[in-house]
């Protein structure tokens, strides 16, 4: 439990003051000294210092366990670019207006309107209130971007009439 005056340790109000090093940098007068503020400073004097001053060397353990992760964090990015490229080439040829609505397939909207319509006849199928409906749910509805949607989505609707016609 916390004592009364508010901070861990429940070192008495008048024993905390900031270290001289913070009184110099501050632009605020001592006295507006917020609780917490005093506080943080009380906690983290007892703490112990976690960053060590001298230089890090190539073989040391936190510099390769920093190369792991960068490694594998890179390795990620170029697996997300292929599968990314992937869906672009296939969008291309089998759901072009989905490539032309939506610039950046990474984006969250990009995947959810993939998943809301899937094939081209969904979207056809769903027509113009629905497709309203999913640009202003997803908040994707703008002054140019919305209206530009709109019309590839129409134009999708115009070409499978016309396949199916034929």
């Amino acid at each position: 439990m916390a004592p009364a005056n508010g901070c861990r340790s429940g070192a008495p109000l008048a024993t905390r003051m900031r270290p001289r090093c913070l009184r110099a940098t501050s632009h605020m007068p001592d006295s507006s000294l917020s609780l917490s503020n005093s506080c943080f400073v009380q906690e983290s004097a007892r703490l112990p210092l976690i960053v060590s001053r001298k230089p890090l060397r190539p073989e040391d353990f936190l510099i390769k366990e920093l190369r792991l992760l960068c490694r594998d964090e890179v390795g990620l990015i170029e697996q997300r670019t292929a599968f990314i490229n992937q869906l672009r080439h296939a969008l291309a040829e089998y759901y072009p207006t989905a490539l032309e609505a939506f610039e950046d397939l990474g984006a969250m909207s990009a995947w959810m309107f993939l998943q809301r319509f899937p094939t081209p006849q969904l979207l056809e199928k769903a027509g113009k209130r629905q497709w309203e409906k999913f640009l202003h749910s997803r908040h994707l509805w703008r002054n140019e971007s919305g209206p530009r949607r709109m019309e590839l989505f129409a134009k999708c609707h115009q070409v499978l009439c016309q396949r199916t016609d034929r």
